[in-house]
């Protein structure tokens, strides 16, 4: 079966049409997949082929104190994207990362000597909503034509030539002006830009960054990508997105909820509707099968391909016991691992409603690093720009600026 492909078919029933269904699905534990995460692939992450030149033993560099951490957040895609001094075919891929002598890559040099220490990167694990089929994408370089064949309501329609570049098009728009983000938005949807919070398949490499979305190629390359970063001084850091799914139900890219309904999404007890409070369809975490998941996720990343620490999106949604055995399990793989996230307490889980959650106190004392919400949020909200201004906002800005020592005094 080795590099095989496959899907599983499934007869249960199904509470999205309270029936009895007959689909198939694809295998929530897979670590590749073809394009667009259509069929799961057997792939034995071992094996020689698929390991860059050097992966073997590659020196990882260290830091003495967590506390130390200085780390640049960057995305994949738009750390090459329009630099024009990278090869075109690596612009935007894992392999931009890896090519000497480019604009992008002296950037990461000049941070790094700097202070940076990590290299922070946006969800990588293959993400549902972009096409990973670059023909099939209209992107900047598109032209207005081959826009308005997809979408002919796109404002450029009979506007514009329909040689130029959607770029050049940008590039000539008044910026007081909403034309500009009119024809970015008829984009939308069709191109390959993506922040990658919409996961598909959390074991599985985004196949759009790779140089080709089908076989092993994203495995390896994303391997050379965080083996470029350690040569640079950098540690890599990946954003998790545990906490929810792209879809449920019998939809396409439903995975989870198509094997086993109801288990491993978080539904409401009184409407029976998936939650959807973190923004798309809520895990369970709290299950004991979804919990395992993770912490087995997690190990994979960690053994598989060489990452330094985790960031996790609205970790507060989920328990702070599979956190914490997450992070045993991938310090018993990398003892110098560092995990941190969003620990906000809010939603269907608040305040400890459905288990004792990954949030700020909960956490503190146990290496696990929280975001601090009390001088982000208030900073958002412009307090110290508005007339009638909260003394409590003010305060915690002060909090934030005192370092957000839990005991000083105001």
């Amino acid at each position: 079966y080795d590099r095989l492909f496959y899907r599983y078919q499934i007869k249960v029933y199904h509470p999205a049409t309270k029936r009895i269904e007959t689909t198939e699905a694809t295998d929530p534990y897979s670590v590749n997949t073809s394009s667009n995460g259509r069929y799961s692939q057997f792939v034995n992450m071992l094996d020689d082929d698929l390991k860059p030149q050097g992966w073997e033993g590659h020196i990882v560099p260290t830091l003495a104190n967590k506390e130390d951490a200085v780390l640049l957040e960057g995305h994949i895609r738009d750390f090459s994207i329009f630099d024009e001094s990278t090869s075109g075919t690596n612009r935007g891929k894992y392999l931009a990362f890896t090519e000497s002598g480019t604009q992008a890559n002296a950037y990461l040099t000049d941070m790094t000597e700097a202070g940076v220490t990590h290299f922070y990167m946006l969800p990588a694990n293959d993400i549902a909503t972009i096409e990973e089929e670059a023909s099939k994408r209209i992107d900047l370089t598109s032209t207005v034509s081959e826009l308005c064949v997809r979408n002919a309501a796109a404002p450029v329609c009979g506007q514009e030539d329909g040689g130029a570049t959607l770029l050049s098009v940008l590039d000539g728009y008044d910026p007081v002006t909403n034309q500009a983000r009119d024809l970015v938005k008829s984009i939308q949807g069709l191109d390959g830009f993506n922040w990658g919070y919409d996961p598909h398949h959390f074991n599985v490499v985004e196949g759009s960054y790779a140089s080709t979305p089908d076989g092993v190629a994203r495995i390896k390359e994303f391997r050379a990508m965080v083996q470029g970063l350690h040569e640079k001084g950098l540690r890599v850091v990946l954003d998790v997105v545990y906490n929810h799914t792209s879809s449920s139900g019998l939809y396409d890219n439903s995975v989870f909820d198509k094997l086993v309904p109801g288990y491993y999404h978080r539904y409401s007890e009184t409407s029976g509707e998936i939650e959807r409070s973190t923004c798309c369809e809520n895990t369970a975490t709290e299950h004991r099968m979804m919990g395992k998941f993770v912490v087995d996720s997690l190990a994979h990343w960690a053994e598989h391909y060489g990452l330094d620490g985790f960031r996790f999106d609205v970790m507060g949604h989920m328990p702070e016991s599979v956190i914490l055995d997450g992070r045993e399990a991938v310090a018993a793989i990398d003892p110098d691992t560092y995990f941190y996230g969003e620990g906000w307490n809010w939603g269907e889980v608040a305040n400890g409603r459905l288990f004792r959650q990954a949030t700020q106190y909960n956490l503190a004392g146990s290496e696990v690093g929280t975001f601090n919400d009390r001088p982000r949020d208030a900073i958002r909200a412009a307090a110290l720009s508005q007339t009638q201004v909260s003394k409590s906002d003010m305060d915690h800005i002060r909090l934030g600026l005192a370092g957000t020592l839990q005991n000083y005094e105001l």
